[in-house]
């Protein structure tokens, strides 16, 4: 965990670094790229290398040596091919970004359907968005070569403004806002979601790496900048392998867990990434925490967040409208019990469990773009950013797509300036030896 905070000219630099190579993506263009295969080829020249040599010398070799040998080798290999002919691979590029603005469009199509489902307002955004975008993925997919100039010039502008959000932190460090009441919510210029989202996961491998190597038990925390509590957490959820690396991610104020999911396995599609959106409320924070790190072994990441009065005004003003329409479910294990059931442990869903454990309140939607859970729109994240956001922070991706890595990204990186909203991280890791117990 980070010990210290950034500087004002680390961010500084920062910014001048991210504007320069933007910069001279714009200029240079493809004799950049060029210069770009370069540098790979000899990077994956050194690293087959180094493959090799941890092959030859590993004990014993047979075990893993051979593999590691064809790895080095292949690696060894591609580099030399793009050492010798870059052009070739000139085309790589577009069709990376040709094939990621497909998914995109692919997954702003789905939202319309979802949101025309639910007779939403604002369904025509996704749809036009999605046909823009599909349209830009299949020209430049169609001739890659001569997109390569284009292509360039996306990645010089996006490198220059997302160059830009650090020189605005370093602003925030060394002219603290004098004014918090003012609050104003922005797009802040994000990593792409492939960059970020596996962020919580890598920083989990990371812990685990140290712990091993220390032989410690204890995760060590970060320290405090504000001794008292702070006035909303957010919890990063990630685990070590399945579909939870990806994480999933909640809040607790006032009092209570606020987590949102498709918990209904009855209304569940395209294996569980779609269905009737379902919020929960735990008044019991200790109990979900304990209940996460057993559940499945989830590790969760807090990150504790200092608001203003007037933010903490419209944070529950934004809660009192989400509550407005929602009306009581119940799981399937609450259904058993209300018929006299006595045999429970059958129940094994996640929301039965959870509510076995923490007596947790569900909740459906009558309403809202939160009725039908997607988990790549929206999912547990664009509900805490709606309530979080109501508050002034800018993660709010300009695609509309967040994940908790990009969230992770944005509040790993508030704690470590100053004046940042984050005041508090800690990790509640999950104890591989410790089962759950599920009690009636």
């Amino acid at each position: 965990m980070i010990k210290s905070y950034v500087s004002a000219s680390s961010l500084l630099l920062s910014c001048f670094a991210f504007v320069f190579f933007g910069i001279a993506a714009i200029i240079w263009r493809e004799s950049l790229l060029s210069i770009v295969y370069l540098v790979t080829s000899g990077l994956l020249a050194i690293a087959g290398v180094v493959q090799l040599v941890t092959a030859v010398s590993s004990k014993p070799f047979f075990k893993n040596g051979l593999l590691k040998i064809l790895s080095g080798l292949l690696t060894i290999g591609l580099g030399v091919l793009l050492y010798l002919d870059p052009d070739k691979f000139k085309a790589v590029l577009p069709i990376l970004l040709g094939l990621y603005m497909m998914i995109l469009a692919i997954i702003k199509l789905i939202s319309f359907f979802q949101y025309t489902e639910d007779k939403l307002i604002y369904r025509l955004y996704p749809l036009v968005s999605g046909l823009v975008m599909i349209v830009f993925s299949v020209v430049i997919m169609s001739n890659p070569y001569e997109s390569v100039s284009t292509v360039m010039l996306i990645i010089g502008i996006f490198l220059i403004f997302y160059g830009s959000t650090y020189l605005i932190d370093f602003f925030r460090e060394i002219l603290p806002f004098k004014n918090p009441g003012k609050i104003k919510r922005h797009i802040r210029i994000t990593l792409p979601v492939v960059f970020v989202s596996f962020m919580p996961k890598l920083m989990l491998s990371k812990i685990n790496n140290f712990l091993q190597s220390s032989k410690q038990e204890e995760v060590p925390q970060s320290p405090v900048k504000d001794e008292n509590p702070p006035d909303i957490e957010v919890f990063i959820h990630v685990m070590e392998k399945g579909t939870g690396v990806m994480g999933h991610m909640d809040l607790f104020y006032r009092g209570q867990v606020i987590s949102y999911g498709c918990y209904d396995k009855a209304s569940q599609k395209l294996d569980g990434g779609m269905g009737d959106g379902v919020l929960f409320t735990i008044d019991k924070k200790e109990k979900y925490v304990n209940f996460c790190n057993n559940y499945a072994g989830k590790t969760l990441f807090c990150f504790g967040l200092r608001l203003t009065e007037e933010q903490k005004k419209r944070v529950d003003q934004k809660m009192d409208e989400i509550f407005s329409y929602l009306y009581e479910w119940d799981p399937p294990v609450v259904e058993a019990m209300r018929r006299g059931e006595t045999d429970l442990d059958k129940y094994k869903e996640y929301a039965s469990r959870l509510y076995r454990v923490t007596e947790a309140k569900f909740y459906k939607f009558t309403k809202s773009s939160f009725k039908t859970y997607f988990v790549l729109t929206t999912n547990c994240v664009k509900l805490a950013d709606e309530v979080i956001g109501s508050s002034g922070t800018d993660v709010l991706g300009i695609n509309g797509l967040v994940t908790p890595g990009t969230y992770y990204d944005y509040l790993n990186r508030e704690y470590t300036l100053k004046n940042g909203i984050v005041i508090s991280r800690e990790v509640y890791r999950n104890n591989p030896e410790q089962k759950e117990i599920v009690r009636g």
